[in-house]
């Protein structure tokens, strides 16, 4: 390989390793998103759950009271 060779090697590794980079930027940004969009429905998710929690403590408090007029 003579040296011309070998430099225009280097400069085409160099641009793959520039390329795989950016490439994997795109990827990690990506999963940032999809992270931020599971953590966002986990929140929903127990947020909702909470509330229906709430509505059946009311709905046992409700009972216990009507049982105790009862």
């Amino acid at each position: 390989m003579s040296q011309e060779e070998a430099k225009g090697y280097v400069l085409e590794m160099i641009e793959l390793t520039w390329e795989v980079k950016n490439e994997s930027i795109k990827v990690m940004k990506a999963l940032t998103v999809e992270e931020v969009k599971a953590q966002d429905a986990t929140k929903q998710a127990a947020a909702a759950e909470a509330m229906e929690l709430e509505e059946v403590d009311k709905n046992d408090e409700r009972s216990d009271h009507r049982m105790e007029r009862a």
